[in-house]
């Protein structure tokens, strides 16, 4: 285990800090000393960018006159602080920020404009040169458009090397009547149902759309590939790309067809050479193989577990049973799972979605999600970004602090995963168990969070990404910018809310002696309609092959939905969902 660099004791009194940009403004939550209250403070800077000529420094010196009981370092991260005004400088620099006059645009030798008559229609695809004014631009400028936005926006690169990524089709000048070709798209017909034979074929150079679960929108993307699983490798227009994107994801994906790519005997080949007739078999083996840690013991130092950076690339990890290990997934993954590891040093990130780590022992944690959930966790420590507030279960004697991992690519692969590196939640801790909630027998306080800027952890591998810079996008001093859906309750959802009123039923019902609860069974094939809208249940997430299915691997909720390919929709006590639990992962109270 590596030992941490001297911390600072200062506790910030801030609890979240954010902006808003129209009007810009700049908010602070902050713990007023008085118990648990809080105030808020809002500051409309819209004039202070106009009379500083957009300059976050003196924007910052003109707000700390203002404000001195509010923004002083005793309260605030002043560096934080100024990134978030270095934030709304840049807004307000750009035309589609309401109340701030954008500045002209400098002048430039433009390009001879190519005429065009009122009977040539304007076609706007990648590569194109568009021209485009802004209600506030004296002129026109011609830009190169880099990206089509789902949206129906544009990104485009000006002349003048400014860079607009939502540029609305009606600045582009002839852009109301003009055509949009998608990339992929031949361009040869106006006719947006025209067809073209294999239309419905996902093969190299197709135009496509998809949407995951966690994705709050489609977007749009071009086939490089098909894969032997059935998957298929897509480039999307923000140049992100998925290698294994499933056929279900992907808009209208089920009505089309993968370009055979089996082997010669109708098989399917993993990248070690070893060959399979069965898809299931073959992705299993994928996961073992390429994408978990598992039962390893003293492999560190040279001998360390290193997915090297771009070889995960949005996948779901694995990483079980380790002891006095060090492993490190440089990368970015969809989930990650961490079950039964001691006495080990663990990296991973960034996590598009959440990170459940259960059953572990000593362990030091480095590790970057949009959610983390332990449960029986003893004694660990936790580096942490995470943009949602984390949850702990059934956990003691857990350290929070900054997070300290750095290697090639890693802000990248923050940006692939959708994570915000200057949002961390990481002292906004949700107790699960607070005061002994759910006759959990070990007494508070189970955490701790301790501020300061911890001892880096730095992986040398280049890896895919040797290109890019070996950094820490987070800063140590970060703190939640947005509003969480979890955790300490800043804003719950609606299932959240419902999931307490629930308690809240249960808890003031009449005195009455409880009846014992009926014991969890599996439910068996022939009793599938039985399981309705509603009903309590629990899941487990060991789902591997072989692996041991224990209490400690479930979770309880109630399913809310019977899903019509006959899998369930479950929602989680701690508000969480699951789309699509398939039955033999389902065990429901035993039937009367």
């Amino acid at each position: 285990m590596f030992a941490l660099s001297k911390m600072t004791n200062k506790i910030f009194k801030a609890a979240r800090v954010g902006v808003k940009f129209n009007p810009p403004t700049l908010g602070i939550e902050y713990h007023t000393g008085n118990g648990d209250e809080k105030k808020a403070l809002k500051v409309n800077i819209t004039d202070l960018l106009k009379e500083n000529a957009n300059n976050a420094s003196a924007i910052l010196t003109k707000l700390t006159s203002m404000h001195p009981d509010v923004i002083n370092e005793n309260v605030v991260s002043m560096p934080q602080i100024l990134r978030l005004i270095t934030v709304l400088v840049e807004k307000a620099e750009s035309p589609s920020v309401g109340n701030v006059t954008a500045k002209p645009k400098a002048a430039v030798k433009a390009a001879p404009a190519t005429s065009t008559s009122s009977s040539q229609e304007l076609e706007i695809k990648v590569g194109n040169t568009v021209k485009a004014k802004l209600g506030n631009w004296k002129q026109a400028y011609s830009g190169e458009v880099l990206g089509i936005n789902t949206d129906g926006t544009f990104h485009v690169k000006f002349e003048d090397g400014e860079v607009m990524k939502f540029l609305q089709k009606k600045w582009i000048i002839g852009g109301e009547t003009a055509k949009v070709v998608m990339p992929g798209q031949d361009g040869g017909s106006n006719d947006s149902t025209a067809t073209r034979d294999g239309d419905n074929v996902l093969r190299k150079g197709k135009a496509i759309k998809a949407k995951l679960p966690n994705w709050s929108q489609p977007y749009n993307g071009v086939v490089q590939g098909v894969n032997k699983d059935g998957t298929v490798h897509v480039k999307f227009e923000d140049g992100d790309e998925m290698k294994y994107l499933q056929k279900k994801w992907i808009i209208g994906g089920e009505s089309m067809v993968v370009e055979k790519t089996q082997t010669a005997n109708g098989g399917f080949t993993a990248p070690d050479g070893t060959k399979f007739t069965d898809r299931s078999k073959y992705r299993k083996y994928l996961m073992k193989t390429m994408f978990t840690f598992e039962k390893k013991s003293g492999q560190k130092g040279e001998n360390a577990l290193v997915k090297a950076p771009g070889s995960v690339n949005g996948e779901p990890f694995d990483i079980l049973d380790l002891d006095d290990c060090e492993a490190a997934m440089c990368g970015w993954a969809s989930q990650v799972q961490v079950d039964r590891c001691k006495n080990s040093k663990i990296m991973v990130g960034p996590v598009e979605s959440s990170i459940f780590v259960r059953d572990c022992s000593n362990c030091e944690f480095t590790i970057a999600c949009r959610q983390l959930r332990t449960r029986d966790c003893v004694n660990c420590t936790f580096h942490l970004i995470s943009c949602t507030d984390p949850i702990i279960e059934r956990s003691t004697d857990l350290t929070f602090t900054p997070y300290n991992g750095c290697w090639h690519g890693q802000r990248k692969h923050f940006e692939d995963a959708k994570l915000d590196p200057n949002d961390n939640h990481w002292r906004l801790i949700f107790d699960f168990n607070k005061n002994g909630k759910d006759n959990y027998g070990v007494p508070d306080p189970h955490y701790k969070c301790v501020e300061g800027k911890p001892e880096e952890w730095k992986i040398s591998l280049k890896g895919e990404c040797g290109d890019m810079p070996c950094e820490n996008p987070v800063p140590f001093d970060a703190i939640a910018t947005s509003q969480s859906e979890g955790g300490s309750g800043f804003g719950e959802s609606a299932t959240q809310q419902m999931m307490k009123e629930m308690v809240k039923e249960k808890a003031s019902g009449d005195n009455k002696p409880k009846k014992a609860a009926k014991p969890w069974v599996w439910v068996k094939e022939a009793n599938r309609a039985r399981v309705v809208k509603g009903m309590e249940c629990r899941v487990t997430f060991s789902r591997e092959e072989g692996q041991a299915v224990r209490n400690s691997s479930f979770y309880e909720g109630v399913i809310t939905k019977v899903n019509g390919d006959q899998t369930f929709f479950v929602t989680y006590t701690d508000g969480d969902e699951e789309k699509d639990v398939d039955i033999k992962y389902l065990q429901i109270r035993k039937w009367d």
